[in-house]
C-alpha cells in the first residue's frame, strides 16, 4: 500500500524501492524540478525535487526537506509544484537499489552542514549518472 498523496514514512520509502528492484523495475527518466518557495513566507529560498518514471509502471517523487525525504506514488505524472521555475529532464541507466542507498544512507536536514535540497539533489543526479537530454516523460 502507498501513501494516497505525499509521505515522510522512510520505512515505507525502503519498502517501496526494495519492491522495484524485487520486480527489475527499469527508471528510465527522471525530472529534476525547482520551484520557488518562501520560508515563514517571507525568505525567498528554490526547492529542489524529482519525478520519476518506472518503465511500464507508475511515476513516483523524491525530495528532501526538514521532515526528511517526502516521496508519493502516483498512477499519471504529477502536476509540477507551485512556483515551479526550473524543469530538467535526464535519461537515466540506475537501478531502484541505488536510490535506495542514497536515501538510506541521507543525514538529516541541516542548513549549518550544507546538507539540504540542493546539495541532496546534487548527489542524487551523480549517483544516478544522469545525463541530460530532451525527452518526454
Amino acid at each position: 500500500m502507498y501513501p494516497e498523496d505525499f509521505s515522510t514514512d522512510m520505512s515505507g520509502l525502503l519498502d517501496f524501492l526494495d519492491g522495484l528492484t524485487r520486480e527489475h523495475a527499469e527508471l528510465s527518466t527522471v525530472r529534476y524540478v525547482i520551484n520557488d518557495w518562501y520560508w515563514g513566507g517571507v525568505l525567498p529560498l528554490k526547492h529542489h525535487g524529482f519525478t520519476f518514471k518506472v518503465v511500464g509502471g507508475c511515476y513516483f517523487t523524491l525530495d528532501f526537506g526538514r521532515k526528511g525525504i517526502e516521496w508519493g506514488v502516483f498512477t499519471e505524472l504529477p502536476e509540477d509544484p507551485d512556483g515551479t521555475c526550473d524543469v530538467m529532464t535526464y535519461g537515466v541507466n540506475a537501478e531502484a537499489s541505488v536510490l535506495r542507498s542514497y536515501c538510506k544512507d541521507t543525514k538529516p536536514w541541516s542548513l549549518m552542514t550544507g546538507n539540504d535540497c540542493s546539495t541532496w539533489s546534487e548527489g542524487m543526479l551523480r549517483v544516478m549518472n544522469a545525463k541530460a537530454r530532451f525527452i518526454s516523460l
